[in-house]
């Protein structure tokens, strides 16, 4: 944002050789002068930037997001299914409420805040969908209850608003398969039937 750009400005007046700037998003604030951008995946890179791009793809803490031994998997038949992410209209919310009121033999879960929050418990009560809304969580915490999940889904449609989605890699790491439409830049190590499926239509 803003702040971007004065820290790139005092950057080339305190005479910094070589700016390096991320890529969070496809769009940067305007005017942030970089001499090299870091995207989080190809599908970013293929975007037109004031300066050129290197891929370089984010990193997680494996120590952090690992599988449960089997000895503390859960022995019940309940299956877990899960949203991790923040919960916006771009993040396709509505679409995991829709399958959550449609599938009566699984516990659904939603991990994450944001502006469409309170529309997607709203919409959850009005189709009747039994899902657990836990806020946002964190560190430990997260990844706790990530290792708890059987299956966890992103049902984003919109290639624009997964620049990467690491929530899917702490899945993965935590061996927890991935459900996606493998947009975006979610696609570039999603493989199907390996660390999970690839959805091709609604």
């Amino acid at each position: 944002g803003s702040s971007d750009l004065l820290l790139t400005k005092a950057a080339r007046l305190a005479g910094v050789s070589t700016i390096i700037g991320e890529l969070p998003n496809l769009f940067p604030y305007r005017g942030v002068d970089v001499d090299v951008w870091v995207a989080p995946s190809r599908y970013v890179a293929t975007y037109s930037y004031s300066a050129p791009v290197v891929v370089i793809p984010p990193g997680i803490d494996t120590d952090l997001f690992r599988p449960l031994p089997f000895e503390e998997q859960k022995k019940n038949n309940v299956v877990v299914v899960g949203f991790v992410g923040r919960v916006a209209p771009e993040k396709s919310i509505n679409l995991f409420v829709h399958a959550a009121s449609r599938v009566k033999n699984a516990t659904f879960v939603v991990i994450g805040d944001g502006e469409a929050l309170e529309s997607a418990k709203s919409l959850a009560g009005h189709f009747g969908a039994s899902i657990e809304f836990t806020g946002r969580l964190q560190g430990k915490e997260l990844a706790s209850r990530l290792r708890q999940f059987d299956v966890v889904v992103n049902p984003s449609l919109r290639a624009t608003s997964e620049t990467f989605c690491i929530a899917n890699i702490e899945a993965m790491s935590s061996g927890v398969p991935v459900v996606s439409f493998g947009v975006g830049g979610g696609g570039e190590y999603l493989q199907p039937g390996y660390n999970g499926l690839l959805a091709t239509s609604l």
